[in-house]
């Protein structure tokens, strides 16, 4: 990373700013510190990781990486909630799993068992209805993780739970609140 910060120059910092993924000499240097801040956070490291992820956004804000996503999930095992809460509206487009659950969990956090949480939830659980049998350990995540992943399915379900479940952990209570509201989920769903 500190190489590539070198070989590029300054300058390019200065005036790429918000346009760097579009430079292709940029990417090897946008790659290593998304690297290097993936293996901070799962050394623990979410602070450090924090930084580098909220800088390879302000570099590429159209977040050409997916970044966002490991940011979202530092954030929650954080507990830095205000972060969250912006960085879920600067990308409030994205119809991800990990939008959608973050933003449930979240209002869970911020509110308890509001109606605004129970919205979130509902509206994660018609864009992924896979991922609460995971979160839940009542489906069993895949010794490997699916070498593909598209919205909607069980592979995105996989890949959300086994990043996150440890977030929905950390929340007092929210486990208990999923497995309860997928049961008024599902009912509402049959009649």
């Amino acid at each position: 990373m500190k190489a590539g910060e070198r070989a590029l120059g300054r300058t390019v910092f200065e005036e790429e700013t918000g346009n760097f993924w579009m430079i292709l000499d940029t990417r090897p240097y946008m790659r290593a510190r998304f690297a290097l801040a993936c293996q901070l956070h799962a050394r623990g490291m979410r602070r450090e990781a924090i930084g580098h992820f909220s800088e390879l956004l302000r570099l590429n804000p159209n977040d050409n990486q997916g970044v966002r996503y490991e940011l979202a999930t530092c954030l929650i095992e954080e507990g830095d909630d205000d972060a969250l809460a912006g960085l879920l509206r600067q990308y409030e487009r994205d119809g991800s799993a990990v939008w959608h659950y973050s933003r449930a969990l979240l209002r869970f956090r911020l509110e308890g068992e509001s109606p605004a949480a129970e919205a979130a939830l509902h509206e994660a659980i018609e864009e992924n209805p896979f991922v609460p049998n995971y979160l839940l350990e009542k489906k069993k995540l895949p010794s490997r993780m699916p070498e593909y992943m598209s919205r909607g399915e069980r592979s995105e379900a996989v890949v959300y739970a086994a990043d996150n479940m440890h977030a929905w952990k950390l929340a007092p209570g929210a486990l208990a609140w999923l497995e309860k509201k997928i049961k008024t989920h599902r009912k509402s769903k049959a009649k």
